[in-house]
């Protein structure tokens, strides 16, 4: 056997390993983008249920009579409302693409373009409700301890109105990081692995070509 023989079967042994290689990069790449899909599925579950139990707490303090800050409690009622509607859709939206072993690239691929939108969205929701929602927490926890003394808003120097400002400032910061943390924990992180595990049949659809 001379020297171009053998570079040639060396050639052909280590085209049929690559082959063998690129199927099991596939499978790996299939399991761990179902695995972040399932993760998603179950944590919108979790969230619309606690969205749902949010809305039915606000409904329940509105029609309790509850008069301050009743806004508030219709906001939440409403928001439990169109939250069950939101969830709903989301997770039927991510259901109606199932990931496929045979055409994982392009499945993955519309399931990271859903989520990508629902990640912008959380985005906003963090940056404008979230302020509001705490601010009105501190203010309503604030009327309910000033009402047992006789006092109203009317009543605060001042110095009062800074301090309170300072503690909803305060309380709308730690509010925000909370809930990036929080939506990082239920979507963040499974959408990173499913964009990882895009970028990696990228990189092997590029190598075979």
């Amino acid at each position: 056997m001379d020297l171009d023989e053998l570079k040639s079967l060396w050639q052909e042994e280590r085209n049929q390993s690559t082959d063998h290689s690129e199927e099991e990069i596939r499978a790996m790449l299939f399991t761990r983008s179902n695995s972040a899909m399932s993760r998603i599925h179950r944590n919108i579950v979790v969230e619309g249920i606690l969205t749902i139990l949010m809305g039915l707490f606000g409904l329940t303090v509105w029609l309790g009579g509850e008069e301050r800050f009743e806004f508030l409690w219709i906001f939440l009622a409403a928001l439990g409302l169109l939250g069950s509607i939101f969830y709903v859709r989301k997770y039927r939206q991510l259901k109606e693409v199932r990931l496929s072993a045979e055409d994982l690239k392009s499945t993955l691929q519309q399931n990271a373009a859903i989520m990508g939108s629902y990640m912008r969205f959380y985005h906003y929701y963090s940056v404008l409700l979230i302020p509001i929602l705490s601010m009105s927490g501190v203010l309503y926890g604030y009327s309910v301890g000033a009402a047992e003394e006789g006092r109203t808003f009317a009543d605060l120097s001042m110095t009062e109105w800074g301090i309170l400002l300072g503690i909803g400032i305060t309380y709308v910061a730690i509010s925000y990081f909370a809930v990036r943390w929080y939506i990082d924990r239920l979507y963040g992180r499974h959408f990173r692995e499913m964009k990882s595990c895009l970028k990696e049949l990228d990189s092997s659809d590029g190598e075979r070509e």
